[in-house]
């Protein structure tokens, strides 16, 4: 008897064979494009969040070159893949993020309005800075860009050469001028995220106002972005036209042959505040020597005995020195008029500033900086005194300066805010500008600029909420040789606490924009709620209207909502109900000047009828 062979068994082993083939396929197939399309888009996740700590990290940069609160960026320079039982991942991704000299930033052409301060600031300023990068060393995501920090704006840069701003720009806004150089030394490769802490090296407390020599001013800024990509990033402040009547003062960028860098040429003629500063990152970056030293009492002055002569000693980015950051003390000496004040020599404060107490008499008064030579080193006030019975002539000069104050802090905070309007009625054709300097003992200042005979400006700062603000208006002449003279001054003395000083004058004119009707009803319930109903009558010389909810005693919050429509709008906060509240409505003119004022205090308690106006 014979038997046929059984081929079943053969036919499960080649179909397995198959089988397992086709899975090996399926996973190679899997391996090669599957994985490497869902690493990329973890890679291309982590480029787009490194993009955002990095726009995190210019934004304290710049808060830094203001002093505020350091807080450190975290930047997750690398990052890891999904965790795979049968795949094989790439290893991790690393970054690389360091600084890089950039060259100089700077201004030219330019000169102090201060006679002081121009022995130093007169013609060009330079600044080194450099640049802070980040680069991914990633797998497979392979157009990344290389992200940048350069001159205030933030840079995506391609293989390819081409750049691309991800953020604004920061250095002209309306009239102001703001360089912040970057020093350090910072250079980090890894795949774990770090830390990168902004510091303040030369910090922003006030600006330096500033002119140009006769061609307008020109700010070189360095930057691997186009002439285009400036003009876009600049178009809301372009001018080709040098039109006066607006405030849009860029007329024009070019890009410097032979560098990275452009420049940006600003309209002649025109009074600009000047904003430079120095931040640090990594190791190094020091803090810069004194430069120059300039006064704060007028120079040509009339002063009762017991007054102070003060000068503000300055370093290189016109910002007051911090004698405590240096190993010794910053000393000033009288070279001149010892038997005028009452001592020899003193020394500079926290606050970058020195002064001598004037005792009578007449004469000059000369004080210099140790540690420094030229004429940048040294102010001279020709002083006279003053008695009661004297007549202040300042006071008697043309032109007259007229000022209404509205103080609107947020007394929680202790965040000043104040609209200071003002009429220099009376100024012939030599006025320049109005310039309006805020001063309080606990260092909140600033400087703003009125280019107009009729106008106002707005000051705001973080800190020295609840006490005496100094507020000086300055009215400037052109001196025919280029510089200009003060003729007139004002000033008034205001605590920062929401409360309007008492002699506040009346700035209206008979073609004044003014409120036809209005009402302010009191609707908080769990949260603080007025509703503001006004019709304004512009009479063809209408800006804005003002609409303020502001706690006056600490308690709650403030809003304040700048308008120019009619009718019927909400304000108020989420928090402080039964705090006491100033609630005004300012109208102010086509000057912006403002020109009538509706208030009531209230207890926000949800009473409709609330307290009386």
């Amino acid at each position: 008897m014979s038997f046929r062979g059984d081929r079943r068994a053969v036919t499960v082993q080649v179909g397995a064979i198959l089988l397992f083939g086709i899975l090996v396929l399926l996973l190679a197939t899997y391996q090669a494009t599957i994985v490497p399309q869902q690493n990329e888009q973890v890679e291309f996740n982590h480029n787009v969040e490194v993009q955002q700590d990095l726009l995190t990290l210019r934004g304290e940069l710049l808060e830094a070159a203001d002093g505020e609160q350091f807080r450190a960026v975290t930047i997750k320079l690398g990052t890891t893949y999904p965790e795979r039982a049968l795949f094989v991942n790439p290893p991790p991704a690393s970054g690389t993020i360091g600084t890089a000299d950039a060259g100089g930033m700077g201004v030219h052409n330019v000169r102090a309005t201060n006679e002081e301060t121009r022995d130093y600031l007169n013609g060009s300023q330079e600044y080194g800075t450099n640049h802070v990068s980040y680069r991914p060393s990633y797998s497979v995501y392979q157009n990344a860009p290389a992200t940048t920090y350069q001159s205030g704006v933030l840079v995506n840069g391609f293989d390819s050469g081409r750049a691309v701003a991800i953020s604004e720009q920061s250095i002209v806004r309306g009239n102001e001028i703001r360089l912040v150089a970057v020093a350090g030394n910072l250079s980090r490769s890894q795949v774990r995220a770090m830390d990168v802490q902004p510091r303040s090296l030369s910090t922003v407390h006030q600006s330096t106002t500033v002119r140009d020599n006769g061609s307008g001013i020109e700010i070189t800024v360095p930057t691997t972005l186009s002439e285009d990509a400036w003009e876009s990033l600049l178009r809301d402040e372009l001018d080709p036209a040098g039109d006066p009547n607006n405030d849009r003062y860029v007329t024009g960028v070019t890009d410097v042959a032979g560098t990275d860098a452009v420049r940006i040429t600003l309209e002649a003629g025109r009074t600009y505040r000047l904003r430079t500063a120095l931040v640090g990152v990594g190791m190094g970056g020091e803090t810069p020597q004194p430069a120059y030293v300039t006064n704060v009492t007028e120079r040509n002055t009339s002063l009762a005995a017991g007054t102070p002569l003060v000068v503000e000693v300055r370093d290189r980015y016109n910002n007051p020195v911090d004698p405590t950051t240096y190993p010794t003390d910053v000393t000033v000496n009288v070279t001149e008029g010892r038997d005028l004040v009452a001592q020899n020599r003193t020394t500079v404060r926290a606050d970058g500033r020195a002064q001598v107490t004037y005792t009578g008499g007449e004469g000059t008064v000369t004080l210099a900086v140790e540690r420094l030579s030229g004429p940048e080193s040294e102010v001279s006030f020709n002083v006279t005194e003053r008695t009661t019975s004297d007549s202040d002539d300042s006071n008697d000069t043309t032109p007259n300066l007229r000022v209404r104050v509205d103080d609107l802090t947020n007394t929680d905070t202790g965040a000043p805010h104040y609209i200071v309007s003002y009429d220099a009625s009376n100024a012939n054709g030599q006025f320049d500008r109005v310039e309006v300097k805020f001063m309080s003992d606990s260092g909140g200042s600033g400087t703003e600029i009125g280019q107009s005979e009729r106008g106002s400006v707005e000051f705001q700062t973080t800190y020295g909420g609840n006490t005496d603000y100094y507020i000086t208006l300055r009215a400037y002449y052109e001196d025919g040789n280029g510089g200009t003279t003060v003729e007139r001054i004002r000033t008034v003395i205001d605590e920062a606490d929401a409360r309007n000083p008492s002699d506040n004058e009346d700035l209206s004119e008979s073609g004044s924009p003014s409120l036809a009707s209005w009402s302010i009803e009191d609707r908080t319930n769990n949260n603080v709620r007025y509703r503001f109903q006004y019709d304004v009558d512009t009479r063809g010389n209408f800006r804005n209207v003002y609409l303020g909810v502001i706690s006056r005693d600490g308690n709650g919050g403030k809003t304040v909502e700048n308008t120019t429509q009619s009718g019927r709008t909400w304000q108020g906060s989420t928090y402080g109900v039964n705090a006491e509240y100033k609630v005004t409505i300012l109208v102010t003119d086509a000057d912006g000047v403002v020109v009538e004022e509706k208030m009531r205090i209230d207890r926000a308690d949800g009473d409709a009828n609330g307290d009386p106006p």
